[in-house]
């Protein structure tokens, strides 16, 4: 982290508060968010700023439903991709989400391929466009 950047709105800065959600950075980094539908990230994020510090919500699936804009059919879904995806645990209508397993996800997206410029003087042709905004195009869809 770089302290010393001047923010565009100081007045504004992030304070942790108490109680304080949180996600493992690895989540992003390491493919784990890649990989969910909207849903799922919708369920994680949603037990991520109400879970204890091991990870244990008592949110009951109405609670859950209206925290992450889903119905009971979305709810159900996002849980079960959660469970197959190693990332949450329930018991009833407990939920806890879970450690991260060690290394990237499974099916992670191929690192970025080096994508052809144009040569100097010449504008891209709209192929060319379309070949550089893919990977913007596929990550912000959720489609590969």
């Amino acid at each position: 982290m770089n302290e010393t950047l001047e923010l565009p709105w100081p007045e504004r800065c992030r304070e942790l508060e108490r109680p304080f959600g949180w996600a493992p950075c690895r989540l992003a980094t390491g493919g784990w968010l890649a990989r969910l539908s909207l849903p799922a990230k919708a369920l994680y994020l949603g037990l991520c700023l109400v879970a204890d510090r091991r990870g244990l919500s008592y949110f009951g699936a109405e609670k859950l439903q209206a925290l992450c804009g889903l119905d009971a059919s979305g709810l159900r879904g996002a849980t079960e991709e959660l469970v197959q995806g190693d990332l949450l645990a329930t018991a009833g209508p407990r939920y806890q989400l879970l450690s991260l397993p060690s290394g990237p996800a499974p099916g992670r997206p191929a690192p970025p391929r080096e994508v052809p410029t144009p040569p100097a003087g010449r504008p891209a042709t709209p192929a060319e466009v379309a070949v550089l905004l893919a990977p913007l195009r596929a990550r912000w869809t959720g489609r590969r």
